[in-house]
């Protein structure tokens, strides 16, 4: 059971910790840095916490003579538990994260608002090029996402230049 816990938990941190890489407008914005494996590691201990307490015959941990194994269960979630109270602590109050880690995590959650803000906005385009009437709120989105795509490019330029 702790072998095939590990290899959950390993796959689910990298996982993790590599997914956010697809949600970014550009392959430049992706840094590694604290905050990202912060965020990894609090989405594979609660992961394992719920693999653990799983009941279900496809859970990889699923132990048929359950009452034998709960000593284990039981300290294995409370490890768990603390490591993600440690990682939400973490995040927080950014421990360990340097000036610089701080602002390779802010580029690429900057970079993440582009890829949220540019369908929308490309759709609301559209949409006053064929001529369809806009409501009062997608002209105050169209407005919204074209100011936020601005500011966070901005920002995106300005931090990575901070930190060459």
């Amino acid at each position: 059971m702790i072998k095939k816990l590990l290899i959950i938990l390993l796959a689910n941190l990298l996982l993790a910790y590599c997914l956010p890489i697809i949600l970014l407008d550009k392959i430049d914005h992706s840094h590694n840095n604290l905050n990202r494996l912060y965020t990894a590691g609090l989405s594979s201990s609660l992961f394992i916490i719920i693999e653990l307490w799983s009941s279900s015959e496809q859970s990889y941990t699923y132990e048929p003579n359950f009452y034998k194994t709960r000593p284990i269960k039981i300290i294995l979630t409370l490890l768990c538990f603390l490591l993600g109270i440690f990682f939400i602590l973490a995040i927080k109050y950014q421990w360990f994260v340097t000036d610089i880690q701080f602002l390779k995590s802010m580029i690429e959650n900057h970079g993440q608002s582009l890829v949220l803000c540019e369908p929308m906005n490309k759709k609301l385009k559209e949409k006053q090029e064929e001529r369809q009437t806009l409501t009062d709120l997608d002209k105050q989105t169209l407005l919204l996402t074209d100011s936020v795509m601005i500011l966070q490019q901005n920002r995106i330029n300005q931090m990575t230049k901070m930190i060459k």
